[in-house]
């Protein structure tokens, strides 16, 4: 009950804001794929499949900090909102720079599971002249916090969402 998991640990090591975990790269093809694991899992999740289509595809697979054994994110500060999204944000970044720095075009982007999912959409939206195809896996499914506000209004907002979150 004295543990708080939204604070690091005395002495962690972290990365700033727009970092990577890891990069794995396989493969020959002409086409780009990158390959962005959900929450929980490493670039290495995507091994097998990247063995497999190393002669169509050159692959990206990241690791998100935090996950495969990767320095993560520093913890935001007690006054972020749910609403500021810094951990996505900074992987949108993050392989932003990597798209941009590579001068990588015509890219498949491959989404998997809770906030793999997000960021690939967001890149897609980000650089529809750079993105040729967005494959999402396992994709999230709908959650409703209903602890401290009325179960999901008729409509429900973005801030709905956001202050349903933060109160949670």
């Amino acid at each position: 009950s004295t543990l708080n998991n939204l604070a690091d640990p005395p002495g962690q090591k972290t990365v700033p804001p727009g970092t990577l975990g890891k990069v794995d790269r396989t493969g020959i093809g002409k086409r780009t794929m990158i390959l962005i694991p959900g929450a929980g899992f490493g670039g290495d999740s995507f091994k097998e499949f990247m063995e497999t289509y190393a002669a169509d595809y050159s692959m990206i697979a990241v690791t998100l900090p935090g996950f495969g054994g990767t320095a993560p994110l520093a913890s935001p500060p007690e006054t972020a909102s749910f609403g500021d999204q810094l951990w996505t944000k900074s992987a949108v970044d993050a392989i932003s720079g990597l798209i941009e720095s590579e001068g990588i075009k015509d890219a498949v982007i491959v989404g998997h599971w809770m906030t793999g999912t997000q960021v690939a959409i967001r890149l897609a939206r980000k650089y529809p002249d750079r993105i040729a195809g967005l494959v999402i896996v396992a994709g999230t499914a709908g959650m409703y916090p209903t602890d401290t506000i009325t179960y999901p209004p008729a409509k429900m907002t973005s801030a709905w969402r956001v202050r349903a979150i933060d109160q949670y």
